[in-house]
């Protein structure tokens, strides 16, 4: 089975390297529990998350553009991979993304990652997620600290050129494309202190999704042990945590998050500006 190259998004748009752009990976024999650790670690990395706090970005009028990178614990995709190829050091899954947020009165807050199509000869992904923030404690209730309410939506897509070689070819290697496509729904509570330039966030939600496998290959070849279809899917839902901070200098943020879905460990960072 053709090796496919796994790389890393943000290089795309930020223009540096980081560790593990250029891993590569095989997935063959893939058994229902194998297609749900799939699921579940793919869909995770893609929840949407702005690394943002519950305030708004103004009473009246605010807008916040900028980058969003996140990088996420693989261990059991990483054991999948292992399977094939025992040396393979592959561990996490990236992505990163354009990020912007508009506020305007009432507390209301919508926001939007988006990863245009991207084509790299055999390979080919995009995202795009979305998300409406209500700052209660914009005029509805007085608290000592900001509190908000987050509904979101995300989808994200990603096929490969591949050969595939196993009991379904009769040994035979056969050309084609896999794709693994996810969409996710949840809702959130945040709550965030300002301290001057400074915002710690913590918050609190849950998230469902949905991914699909899908292998386009002559003669009904597939990758999977458990059915003859050319095609697999898989729902996960659970609680979704997180906590970080943003720092606000002039008219540029940086933050940092680190969040827990489905029990998968990921960490987020973003740079923007706004006002």
């Amino acid at each position: 089975m053709k090796s496919i190259r796994y790389w890393v998004l943000s290089v795309l748009f930020i223009g540096f390297n980081i560790d593990g752009a250029a891993n590569e990976f095989q997935m063959d024999d893939l058994s229902r529990e194998d297609v749900d650790a799939i699921s579940e670690e793919f869909s995770g990395n893609f929840v949407h998350s702005t690394v943002s706090g519950a305030s708004s970005l103004g009473s009246v009028f605010g807008f916040e553009v900028g980058l969003v990178g996140r990088m996420t614990d693989a261990p059991r995709i990483k054991k999948i991979v292992q399977e094939q190829d025992p040396d393979n050091d592959f561990d996490s899954l990236y992505d990163a993304g354009l990020m912007a947020q508009v506020s305007i009165p009432f507390g209301i807050t919508a926001e939007m990652i988006y990863l245009p199509e991207v084509d790299l000869s055999d390979l080919k992904a995009n995202r795009t997620s979305f998300g409406v923030k209500w700052t209660m404690t914009d005029g509805v209730l007085a608290l000592p600290f900001n509190l908000a309410l987050r509904a979101h939506y995300s989808t994200s897509d990603l096929s490969y050129s591949d050969v595939i070689n196993n009991s379904s070819t009769g040994g035979m290697d056969v050309n084609s494309v896999i794709g693994i496509k996810s969409k996710s729904m949840g809702a959130n509570v945040t709550a965030s202190f300002d301290l001057l330039v400074f915002e710690p966030f913590v918050g609190v939600g849950y998230v469902s999704s949905d991914t699909d496998i899908n292998v386009n290959a002559s003669g009904g070849s597939n990758i999977f042990t458990y059915t003859d279809s050319q095609s697999a899917s898989s729902k996960s839902s659970g609680l979704h945590y997180f906590a970080g901070a943003q720092v606000n200098l002039l008219l540029f943020k940086i933050g940092a998050e680190y969040s827990n879905v489905y029990g998968v460990d990921r960490v987020a960072g973003k740079i923007s500006f706004g006002f």
